[in-house]
């Protein structure tokens, strides 16, 4: 995924990481084939780029952003 499509996804999701900032969320992204989306006890979040290539839009980013922060 290049670089500018990450930084425009941590730019929409960065006032959110904020808020949750007690469960030390961190975003980041991986080159796979199958879309996936997961969080780890870590507070990492981790979306691939089948993921953000199916997505149509920020808000269904954003809506798998929060069902992540939500295993956190």
């Amino acid at each position: 995924m290049p670089e500018e499509r990450q930084a425009a996804i941590r730019h929409l999701s960065a006032p959110y990481l904020e808020s949750y900032q007690a469960l030390n969320p961190k975003l980041h992204f991986r080159k796979m084939d199958q879309p996936n989306a997961l969080a780890l006890m870590s507070g990492d979040i981790i979306f691939t780029d089948a993921f953000i290539d199916l997505a149509e839009n920020n808000e269904e980013v954003l809506a798998v952003f929060f069902h992540e922060i939500g295993h956190l």
